[in-house]
């Protein structure tokens, strides 16, 4: 992992997915380590373009910082742009 360049780790996607499966009463799910890369790379590849749209949006409205509202109004498009 460089600085300029950071990935999400699998073993945190994993985390999430186990905890999220826990909290709605199931048990951890076991993934192999190609399934468990896949999903590793698209959430790493939603969550840049989340933060590139939203960026592209504050800029457009001549904000001086990224706000919540910034992603909300982007994330519609995204998902359904992630849908296809």
């Amino acid at each position: 992992m460089t600085k300029a360049n950071p990935k999400l780790k699998a073993a945190l996607v994993k985390g999430l997915i186990n905890h999220h499966r826990t909290k709605k009463g199931g048990g951890p799910v076991n993934l192999n380590a190609k399934t468990l890369a896949l999903i590793s790379a698209l959430a790493e590849k939603l969550m840049r373009e989340s933060i590139r749209r939203s960026i592209d949006l504050c800029r457009q409205n001549g904000d001086s910082s990224v706000s919540l509202e910034h992603f909300q109004r982007v994330l519609p498009q995204l998902l359904l742009d992630f849908s296809v």
